[in-house]
């Protein structure tokens, strides 16, 4: 396991911010249990970014297509665009991809046999 980059630790927090509050929020307003799913898929996430760990790097990519296509049914359904949610989206999917973020994930690097 490598060094944990700044930009990882701020994701993992946020991650776990906004799971905690759509677990809440959808227990409180009594929403579409599959938010109640996603909250926590985000707070395990959350902390699988901060130990590092590779399943969470793929976690986090499918996270963000996910957010990306509630923004995007919003937008071509006519309802509010989300542009925050878009940035962020696309921000952490780049970011995740980058090289360096792959290595601290030990998804580069290494040949396939000692991943597994």
């Amino acid at each position: 396991m490598g060094k944990r980059p700044i930009l990882v630790t701020i994701i993992s927090a946020l991650l776990l911010l906004n799971g905690i509050l759509t677990i809440v929020n959808t227990l409180r307003f009594d929403a579409n249990p599959t938010f109640l799913g996603l909250g926590a898929f985000a707070v395990i996430l959350s902390l699988g970014l901060w130990q590092l760990w590779s399943w969470a790097w793929w976690g986090t990519i499918l996270l963000q297509l996910v957010a990306l296509g509630f923004a995007f049914y919003d937008w071509f359904t006519g309802g509010p665009i989300d542009y925050l949610a878009i940035f962020i989206g696309v921000g952490v999917i780049l970011y995740m991809l980058q090289a360096g973020t792959r290595a601290a994930f030990s998804l580069v690097g290494e040949p396939a046999e000692a991943r597994e």
